[in-house]
């Protein structure tokens, strides 16, 4: 019998634990005589309620696996699932697969043939997704309680220390002194003085236009921003010092707890496309927040000019687009030395030759702060060009190009309302007398002789390439339509005067 084991680690068990199943698996199967042909495992700990193929890719591979195969030896059901929907779906693809499913706990097969077979699969299936979700109802009151006193919740955040509160009264500070889960009672952060002016020296940077990248770069030790690192954090920086990438850079400037203000449960899980991580923002009556003075690090002011100048950024609150993110001066302001455009490096206008070809191309090192760039370009513009001269110069250049309204448009439009009267009033005739006609063709000729005077309007033709401008220049003009007669009346016979000819007018209705 060809057989295949599959294990999961729980977040919970021991680093080894999908070692020791696979193990007693094999066991199992010795004892049965079978031939294990393939072994699966997940070993990232996941959770028994996540079933997306990027969490539990072990699972997904198996079940490709699965022509030729005879069994699945698991320790449990809850190995594959502990989810009361995905888990009966998983032993719905071994059946149709015609493979057996065995727990080598139980020694024995775990039925899914008749319609009991698979009750029972739901049932537990159902009993392990119901235990999941009463661990949680009862972790989450004991965590509430602790954060609306101000105590830990989870790891310290850099800049902090956990002291641990036994329950015999004593305390100790540093993760070195923690003491058994059973022994502690609560858990405090305090502040760690040795990291505490890195912090504020992050603060002061942001406050003072850096950016996160720049801030990175002074905290690595890069020999370009040593002034910096002297300035805001007195000493120069190492390549081994500590240095938080960019992303966590942002996170520490937005963490309230550096104000003494301890947040919990600003987010919620929500279970999505098979995962339990997914993370929604909850509802701000269940958010608690703390005040802790004792874990102030940054100053009030300053905390408050960091979180401004994160507002004012145009990216607050939502992920950039795609694509290279425009700046008011990029390509347009030169270089002194070469004459190459500025483009903008982190949050500052530099040389295009010195960055990409260095300084054998170009002497020019300067980094111009971008805000403050932007801000003499905008002042010098409002200075010059917004000002009542020359709005006028402009306007009266304006009104000396643009042509003048022809003499002749009142006139047109005169005649024009005197026609459409004319025939209105014959419209409900049913014989026209020829002295209407008369008027009509009168009216008509003045119209299209004062057009005639009126110059034609040019159409402005876009191209989007030469082949396009040539095809347009090749083109043969179409005939133009002559105006349709306004003196024609359509369908109907006009009774003309004695002694003249009788004649069909057909009239155009509007």
């Amino acid at each position: 019998m060809r057989v295949v084991t599959y294990a999961r680690k729980s977040k919970g068990e021991g680093g080894v634990s999908w070692q020791h199943q696979l193990e007693l698996a094999r066991e199992f199967c010795d004892q049965m005589g079978w031939d294990v042909v393939l072994e699966f495992h997940c070993a990232d700990g996941s959770k028994g309620k996540d079933d997306d193929p990027r969490i539990r890719p072990g699972l997904y591979e198996m079940e490709q696996h699965l022509h030729g195969i005879d069994a699945i030896v698991v320790q449990d059901l809850d190995r594959i699932s502990r989810h009361d929907v995905y888990g009966p779906v998983h032993q719905l693809r071994f059946f149709e697969a015609g493979v057996q499913l065995w727990s080598y706990a139980h020694k024995c097969e775990i039925p899914f043939k008749t319609a009991k077979d698979r009750f029972m699969s739901g049932m537990k299936s159902f009993t392990a997704s119901e235990e999941v979700e009463q661990a949680s109802s009862r972790t989450r009151p004991r965590l509430e309680y602790r954060a609306k006193r101000g105590w830990a919740t989870g790891p310290a955040p850099y800049g902090y220390l956990s002291r641990y509160h036994w329950r015999n009264g004593k305390a100790t500070v540093g993760k070195d002194t923690k003491p058994a889960n059973y022994l502690i009672d609560h858990v405090e952060w305090v502040v760690d003085e040795s990291k505490k002016h890195e912090i504020i020296g992050m603060f002061e940077m942001y406050r003072d236009q850096y950016g996160y990248t720049v801030i990175n770069r002074t905290l690595n030790g890069d020999p370009m921003f040593e002034k910096l690192a002297s300035q805001y954090f007195g000493r120069a920086r190492t390549a081994n010092d500590w240095a938080p990438s960019p992303p966590t850079v942002r996170a520490m400037l937005r963490n309230s707890k550096y104000v003494g203000v301890v947040t919990w449960a600003k987010t919620k899980r929500q279970e999505k496309a098979g995962r339990t991580d997914h993370k929604v923002p909850a509802d701000l009556k269940d958010v608690i927040k703390v005040q802790v003075l004792e874990l102030q690090i940054v100053p009030t002011d300053l905390w408050y000019a960091v979180q401004q100048r994160i507002k004012d950024n145009p990216h607050y609150g939502h992920r950039p687009e795609s694509g290279k993110e425009k700046t008011l001066l990029s390509g347009i302001v030169k270089c002194a030395a070469c004459g190459s455009s500025m483009v903008r490096t982190g949050r500052s206008y530099q040389c295009y030759r010195y960055i990409t070809r260095g300084g054998t191309k170009c002497s020019n090192r300067a980094r111009h702060n971008e805000v403050k760039t932007n801000t003499l370009f905008l002042t010098h513009v409002k200075d010059q060009l917004l000002n009542k001269e020359f709005i006028d110069d402009v306007y009266s250049a304006y009104r000396a190009r643009k042509p003048a309204k022809h003499e002749h448009q009142p006139e047109i439009k005169k005649a024009e309302r005197e026609l459409k009267k004319l025939l209105d009033a014959i419209d409900g005739m049913d014989k026209v007398p020829q002295s209407i006609v008369c008027k009509i063709q009168e009216k008509e000729d003045v119209l299209e002789e004062l057009r005639a005077r009126v110059p034609a309007k040019r159409k402005r033709a876009e191209f989007r390439s030469k082949s396009d401008l040539k095809a347009l220049c090749q083109r043969t003009p179409k005939p133009e339509k002559s105006p349709p007669s306004a003196a024609h009346v359509k369908g109907r016979e006009s009774q003309p005067e004695v002694g003249r000819q009788k004649n069909l007018w057909p009239v155009r209705h509007r």
